[in-house]
Protein backbone atom coordinates (compact mmCIF):
# COMPACT_ATOMS: atom_id res chain seq x y z
CA UNK A 1 0.00 0.00 0.00
CA UNK A 2 2.80 2.40 0.89
CA UNK A 3 4.47 1.77 -2.48
CA UNK A 4 1.23 2.51 -4.34
CA UNK A 5 0.68 5.74 -2.41
CA UNK A 6 4.31 6.77 -2.97
CA UNK A 7 4.05 6.08 -6.71
CA UNK A 8 0.89 8.16 -7.13
CA UNK A 9 2.27 10.96 -4.96
CA UNK A 10 5.39 11.19 -7.14
CA UNK A 11 3.23 10.99 -10.27
CA UNK A 12 1.11 13.88 -9.00
CA UNK A 13 4.22 16.01 -8.44
CA UNK A 14 5.36 15.29 -12.00
CA UNK A 15 1.99 16.30 -13.46
CA UNK A 16 1.82 19.48 -11.39
CA UNK A 17 5.35 20.42 -12.49
CA UNK A 18 4.37 19.96 -16.13
CA UNK A 19 1.18 21.97 -15.67
CA UNK A 20 3.15 24.81 -14.08
CA UNK A 21 5.62 24.71 -16.98
CA UNK A 22 2.74 24.99 -19.44
CA UNK A 23 1.24 27.89 -17.46
CA UNK A 24 4.59 29.68 -17.33
CA UNK A 25 4.87 29.21 -21.10
CA UNK A 26 1.42 30.74 -21.65
CA UNK A 27 2.21 33.65 -19.33
CA UNK A 28 5.55 34.21 -21.08
CA UNK A 29 3.77 34.38 -24.44
CA UNK A 30 1.27 36.82 -22.96
CA UNK A 31 4.09 38.93 -21.49
CA UNK A 32 5.86 38.94 -24.87
CA UNK A 33 2.60 40.03 -26.54
CA UNK A 34 2.03 42.93 -24.12
CA UNK A 35 5.67 44.03 -24.47
CA UNK A 36 5.52 43.98 -28.28
CA UNK A 37 2.16 45.82 -28.23
CA UNK A 38 3.76 48.62 -26.24
CA UNK A 39 6.82 48.88 -28.51
CA UNK A 40 4.75 48.60 -31.71
CA UNK A 41 2.40 51.42 -30.63
CA UNK A 42 4.52 53.61 -28.34
CA UNK A 43 7.52 53.65 -30.71
CA UNK A 44 5.11 54.14 -33.66
CA UNK A 45 6.43 51.17 -35.59
CA UNK A 46 2.99 50.81 -37.19
CA UNK A 47 3.47 54.21 -38.88
CA UNK A 48 6.27 52.77 -41.01
CA UNK A 49 3.89 50.42 -42.86
CA UNK A 50 0.96 52.77 -43.51
CA UNK A 51 1.92 53.34 -47.17
CA UNK A 52 3.26 49.86 -47.94
CA UNK A 53 1.03 47.41 -49.84
CA UNK A 54 3.43 44.48 -50.37
CA UNK A 55 2.85 41.83 -47.71
CA UNK A 56 6.45 40.61 -47.52
CA UNK A 57 7.77 44.16 -47.30
CA UNK A 58 5.30 44.97 -44.50
CA UNK A 59 6.48 41.90 -42.59
CA UNK A 60 10.18 42.75 -42.94
CA UNK A 61 9.59 46.46 -42.11
CA UNK A 62 7.89 45.58 -38.82
CA UNK A 63 10.67 43.14 -37.98
CA UNK A 64 13.35 45.80 -38.65
CA UNK A 65 11.35 48.38 -36.66
CA UNK A 66 11.29 46.11 -33.61
CA UNK A 67 14.96 45.09 -33.85
CA UNK A 68 16.38 48.12 -31.92
CA UNK A 69 14.28 47.04 -28.93
CA UNK A 70 15.46 43.41 -28.86
CA UNK A 71 16.81 43.84 -25.32
CA UNK A 72 13.24 44.37 -24.08
CA UNK A 73 11.90 41.15 -25.63
CA UNK A 74 10.89 38.39 -23.22
CA UNK A 75 12.05 35.76 -25.73
CA UNK A 76 13.22 35.65 -29.36
CA UNK A 77 10.90 37.30 -31.87
CA UNK A 78 8.89 34.84 -34.00
CA UNK A 79 6.87 35.16 -37.20
CA UNK A 80 3.71 34.52 -35.18
CA UNK A 81 4.54 37.54 -33.00
CA UNK A 82 4.69 39.80 -36.06
CA UNK A 83 1.51 38.31 -37.55
CA UNK A 84 -0.33 39.03 -34.30
CA UNK A 85 0.84 42.67 -34.33
CA UNK A 86 -0.33 43.09 -37.93
CA UNK A 87 -3.75 41.80 -36.91
CA UNK A 88 -4.21 44.45 -34.19
CA UNK A 89 -7.39 46.45 -34.98
CA UNK A 90 -7.02 50.20 -35.54
CA UNK A 91 -9.41 50.82 -32.64
CA UNK A 92 -7.11 49.03 -30.20
CA UNK A 93 -4.11 51.04 -31.42
CA UNK A 94 -5.92 54.38 -31.11
CA UNK A 95 -7.29 53.52 -27.63
CA UNK A 96 -4.04 52.03 -26.32
CA UNK A 97 -3.70 52.69 -22.58
CA UNK A 98 -0.05 52.79 -21.49
CA UNK A 99 -0.86 52.65 -17.77
CA UNK A 100 -3.15 49.65 -18.22
CA UNK A 101 -0.46 47.92 -20.27
CA UNK A 102 2.07 48.47 -17.47
CA UNK A 103 -0.37 47.10 -14.89
CA UNK A 104 -1.04 44.02 -17.01
CA UNK A 105 2.69 43.40 -17.35
CA UNK A 106 3.09 43.69 -13.57
CA UNK A 107 0.28 41.20 -13.03
CA UNK A 108 1.72 38.75 -15.56
CA UNK A 109 5.16 38.97 -13.93
CA UNK A 110 3.54 38.38 -10.53
CA UNK A 111 1.70 35.32 -11.91
CA UNK A 112 4.95 33.95 -13.39
CA UNK A 113 6.69 34.52 -10.04
CA UNK A 114 3.84 32.67 -8.30
CA UNK A 115 4.16 29.70 -10.69
CA UNK A 116 7.93 29.55 -10.15
CA UNK A 117 7.39 29.74 -6.40
CA UNK A 118 4.96 26.82 -6.64
CA UNK A 119 7.53 24.82 -8.63
CA UNK A 120 10.18 25.34 -5.96
CA UNK A 121 7.62 24.46 -3.25
CA UNK A 122 5.91 21.75 -5.23
CA UNK A 123 4.90 19.61 -2.25
CA UNK A 124 3.17 22.48 -0.47
CA UNK A 125 1.49 23.41 -3.76
CA UNK A 126 0.30 19.81 -4.18
CA UNK A 127 -1.46 19.98 -0.80
CA UNK A 128 -3.27 23.16 -1.91
CA UNK A 129 -4.38 21.49 -5.15
CA UNK A 130 -5.60 18.40 -3.31
CA UNK A 131 -7.53 20.57 -0.84
CA UNK A 132 -9.23 22.36 -3.76
CA UNK A 133 -10.15 19.04 -5.36
CA UNK A 134 -11.46 17.76 -2.07
CA UNK A 135 -13.60 20.89 -1.58
CA UNK A 136 -15.10 20.51 -5.06
CA UNK A 137 -16.19 16.88 -4.55
CA UNK A 138 -19.47 15.83 -2.92
CA UNK A 139 -19.24 14.27 0.50
CA UNK A 140 -20.20 10.74 -0.53
CA UNK A 141 -18.08 8.81 1.93
CA UNK A 142 -17.94 8.88 5.70
CA UNK A 143 -15.66 7.22 8.13
CA UNK A 144 -17.40 4.19 9.62
CA UNK A 145 -15.52 4.23 12.94
CA UNK A 146 -14.20 6.80 15.35
CA UNK A 147 -11.58 6.73 18.10
CA UNK A 148 -13.67 7.56 21.13
CA UNK A 149 -10.80 8.95 23.20
CA UNK A 150 -9.99 11.66 20.66
CA UNK A 151 -12.09 14.55 19.44
CA UNK A 152 -11.75 15.15 15.69
CA UNK A 153 -11.41 18.86 15.05
CA UNK A 154 -10.55 20.58 11.77
CA UNK A 155 -8.52 23.75 12.09
CA UNK A 156 -10.47 25.37 9.27
CA UNK A 157 -13.79 24.58 10.92
CA UNK A 158 -12.91 26.12 14.27
CA UNK A 159 -10.80 29.01 13.03
CA UNK A 160 -12.23 32.42 13.76
CA UNK A 161 -12.49 35.18 11.19
CA UNK A 162 -10.73 37.69 13.41
CA UNK A 163 -8.10 38.95 10.95
CA UNK A 164 -8.74 42.32 9.32
CA UNK A 165 -8.02 42.20 5.59
CA UNK A 166 -6.86 45.68 4.56
CA UNK A 167 -6.52 47.09 1.04
CA UNK A 168 -4.01 49.93 0.68
CA UNK A 169 -4.94 51.87 -2.47
CA UNK A 170 -1.73 53.94 -2.30
CA UNK A 171 0.51 50.95 -3.09
CA UNK A 172 -1.97 48.35 -4.40
CA UNK A 173 -1.34 45.85 -1.60
CA UNK A 174 -3.86 43.69 0.28
CA UNK A 175 -3.42 41.48 3.34
CA UNK A 176 -4.21 40.88 6.98
CA UNK A 177 -0.71 41.99 8.03
CA UNK A 178 -1.23 45.41 6.43
CA UNK A 179 -2.32 48.10 8.89
CA UNK A 180 -2.78 51.00 6.43
CA UNK A 181 -5.65 51.41 4.00
CA UNK A 182 -9.28 50.31 4.24
CA UNK A 183 -10.54 47.19 5.97
CA UNK A 184 -12.50 45.25 3.34
CA UNK A 185 -13.54 42.17 5.34
CA UNK A 186 -12.72 39.81 8.21
CA UNK A 187 -10.93 36.56 7.38
CA UNK A 188 -9.17 33.60 8.94
CA UNK A 189 -5.81 32.35 7.70
CA UNK A 190 -7.61 29.39 6.07
CA UNK A 191 -10.08 31.44 4.04
CA UNK A 192 -10.10 32.02 0.29
CA UNK A 193 -10.84 35.47 -1.12
CA UNK A 194 -12.37 36.47 -4.47
CA UNK A 195 -10.97 39.70 -5.94
CA UNK A 196 -12.72 41.55 -8.79
CA UNK A 197 -10.82 44.35 -10.58
CA UNK A 198 -12.05 47.35 -12.53
CA UNK A 199 -10.91 45.80 -15.83
CA UNK A 200 -13.50 43.03 -15.36
CA UNK A 201 -11.12 40.24 -14.34
CA UNK A 202 -11.33 38.22 -11.15
CA UNK A 203 -9.41 35.49 -9.34
CA UNK A 204 -9.59 33.55 -6.10
CA UNK A 205 -6.55 33.43 -3.81
CA UNK A 206 -5.80 32.23 -0.26
CA UNK A 207 -6.37 35.02 2.23
CA UNK A 208 -3.02 36.85 1.85
CA UNK A 209 -0.85 38.12 4.65
CA UNK A 210 0.51 40.71 2.20
CA UNK A 211 0.24 40.67 -1.59
CA UNK A 212 0.36 43.19 -4.44
CA UNK A 213 -2.81 43.12 -6.57
CA UNK A 214 -2.76 46.57 -8.20
CA UNK A 215 -4.57 49.85 -7.60
CA UNK A 216 -7.81 48.93 -9.39
CA UNK A 217 -9.58 46.62 -6.93
CA UNK A 218 -13.36 46.83 -7.27
CA UNK A 219 -14.60 44.07 -4.93
CA UNK A 220 -13.19 41.72 -2.31
CA UNK A 221 -15.19 38.99 -0.60
CA UNK A 222 -15.00 35.53 0.91
CA UNK A 223 -14.79 32.74 -1.67
CA UNK A 224 -16.47 30.12 0.53
CA UNK A 225 -18.78 28.33 -1.91
CA UNK A 226 -21.55 28.12 0.70
CA UNK A 227 -21.44 31.92 0.78
CA UNK A 228 -20.86 32.77 -2.91
CA UNK A 229 -23.71 30.53 -4.14
CA UNK A 230 -26.09 33.02 -2.47
CA UNK A 231 -24.39 36.15 -3.84
CA UNK A 232 -25.60 37.45 -7.21
CA UNK A 233 -23.11 39.75 -8.92
CA UNK A 234 -24.81 42.26 -11.21
CA UNK A 235 -22.40 43.90 -13.65
CA UNK A 236 -23.41 46.84 -15.84
CA UNK A 237 -20.78 47.54 -18.47
CA UNK A 238 -20.37 49.77 -21.50
CA UNK A 239 -18.73 49.30 -24.89
CA UNK A 240 -16.03 51.96 -25.25
CA UNK A 241 -16.84 52.87 -28.87
CA UNK A 242 -20.63 52.60 -29.22
CA UNK A 243 -21.43 53.64 -25.62
CA UNK A 244 -24.01 50.85 -25.60
CA UNK A 245 -24.81 49.49 -22.11
CA UNK A 246 -25.00 45.78 -21.22
CA UNK A 247 -25.97 43.87 -18.08
CA UNK A 248 -24.85 40.51 -16.76
CA UNK A 249 -25.93 38.69 -13.60
CA UNK A 250 -23.98 35.71 -12.32
CA UNK A 251 -22.83 33.70 -9.31
CA UNK A 252 -19.26 32.52 -8.72
CA UNK A 253 -19.40 28.99 -7.34
CA UNK A 254 -16.51 27.17 -9.04
CA UNK A 255 -12.97 28.32 -9.68
CA UNK A 256 -9.32 27.31 -9.85
CA UNK A 257 -7.12 29.02 -7.31
CA UNK A 258 -4.99 31.90 -8.66
CA UNK A 259 -6.46 31.58 -12.17
CA UNK A 260 -7.51 34.87 -13.79
CA UNK A 261 -11.05 34.87 -15.24
CA UNK A 262 -12.84 37.48 -17.38
CA UNK A 263 -16.27 38.84 -16.49
CA UNK A 264 -16.50 41.18 -19.51
CA UNK A 265 -14.90 41.14 -22.98
CA UNK A 266 -12.08 43.37 -24.24
CA UNK A 267 -13.18 46.83 -25.36
CA UNK A 268 -15.67 47.26 -22.51
CA UNK A 269 -15.51 48.90 -19.08
CA UNK A 270 -17.49 48.25 -15.91
CA UNK A 271 -19.93 51.01 -15.00
CA UNK A 272 -21.51 49.36 -11.95
CA UNK A 273 -20.87 46.24 -9.88
CA UNK A 274 -23.45 45.37 -7.24
CA UNK A 275 -24.31 42.46 -4.95
CA UNK A 276 -27.74 43.88 -4.10
CA UNK A 277 -30.57 41.38 -4.79
CA UNK A 278 -32.45 43.99 -6.81
CA UNK A 279 -32.07 47.66 -7.75
CA UNK A 280 -33.90 50.13 -9.92
CA UNK A 281 -31.81 51.49 -12.80
CA UNK A 282 -32.96 54.86 -14.12
CA UNK A 283 -31.41 56.15 -17.34
CA UNK A 284 -31.49 59.93 -17.77
CA UNK A 285 -31.31 60.90 -21.44
CA UNK A 286 -29.64 64.03 -22.81
CA UNK A 287 -32.88 65.01 -24.52
CA UNK A 288 -35.14 65.91 -21.58
CA UNK A 289 -38.28 65.49 -23.73
CA UNK A 290 -37.48 61.80 -24.16
CA UNK A 291 -38.23 61.16 -20.52
CA UNK A 292 -36.39 58.60 -18.39
CA UNK A 293 -36.21 54.83 -18.72
CA UNK A 294 -36.35 52.49 -15.70
CA UNK A 295 -35.15 48.89 -15.57
CA UNK A 296 -34.63 46.41 -12.70
CA UNK A 297 -31.92 43.87 -11.92
CA UNK A 298 -34.56 41.17 -11.55
CA UNK A 299 -35.64 41.54 -15.18
CA UNK A 300 -32.53 39.59 -16.15
CA UNK A 301 -31.78 35.94 -15.50
CA UNK A 302 -28.80 34.75 -13.42
CA UNK A 303 -26.16 32.62 -15.17
CA UNK A 304 -22.56 31.52 -14.66
CA UNK A 305 -19.62 33.98 -14.76
CA UNK A 306 -18.62 32.93 -18.29
CA UNK A 307 -22.08 33.74 -19.70
CA UNK A 308 -22.66 36.56 -22.16
CA UNK A 309 -24.32 39.80 -21.16
CA UNK A 310 -27.57 41.26 -22.48
CA UNK A 311 -28.17 44.65 -24.07
CA UNK A 312 -29.51 47.04 -21.43
CA UNK A 313 -29.61 50.40 -23.23
CA UNK A 314 -28.64 51.39 -26.77
CA UNK A 315 -29.31 55.13 -26.50
CA UNK A 316 -26.83 57.73 -25.30
CA UNK A 317 -27.51 58.81 -21.71
CA UNK A 318 -26.34 61.71 -19.61
CA UNK A 319 -26.44 59.85 -16.28
CA UNK A 320 -27.61 56.67 -14.55
CA UNK A 321 -29.28 56.55 -11.15
CA UNK A 322 -29.47 53.46 -8.93
CA UNK A 323 -31.93 52.84 -6.11
CA UNK A 324 -32.53 49.83 -3.86
CA UNK A 325 -35.98 48.37 -4.31
CA UNK A 326 -38.20 45.41 -3.44
CA UNK A 327 -37.01 42.05 -4.79
CA UNK A 328 -40.40 41.43 -6.42
CA UNK A 329 -39.99 44.32 -8.87
CA UNK A 330 -38.98 43.12 -12.33
CA UNK A 331 -39.44 39.40 -11.54
CA UNK A 332 -42.61 39.11 -13.59
CA UNK A 333 -40.67 40.11 -16.71
CA UNK A 334 -37.55 38.03 -16.07
CA UNK A 335 -38.59 35.19 -18.37
CA UNK A 336 -40.10 37.23 -21.18
CA UNK A 337 -37.26 39.72 -21.49
CA UNK A 338 -34.51 37.14 -21.96
CA UNK A 339 -34.01 37.09 -25.73
CA UNK A 340 -31.17 35.37 -27.62
CA UNK A 341 -31.00 38.23 -30.12
CA UNK A 342 -30.15 40.62 -27.29
CA UNK A 343 -26.97 38.71 -26.45
CA UNK A 344 -23.74 40.16 -27.80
Amino acid sequence: VCDIVRYHANRLLEILNKELDVEIGKLTDKLQARTLDRIFIEERVYKKIENISDGNLIFSTVKEGLEPFRAEFVRDLTDDDIKRLLELPIRRISLFDMEQNKNEIKEINAAIKKCKHNKTHIKEYAFVVLDDIKDSLPDFSHRKTEIATFEIVEKKAVSRRNLSLHYDLSNGQIGYEIKAGEEVLKVSEYDKVVLIKKDGTYRVIPAPSKEYIGKDLLYAGLADKEITKNIIFTIIFMENTTKCYYIKRCTITSFTMNKVYDLIPDGFKIVKLSTEPNMEIEFVFKNARSGNNKRYFNEFAVHGPSSKGQILMRREVSSIKYKKCDESLGKADAETKFDEKNLF
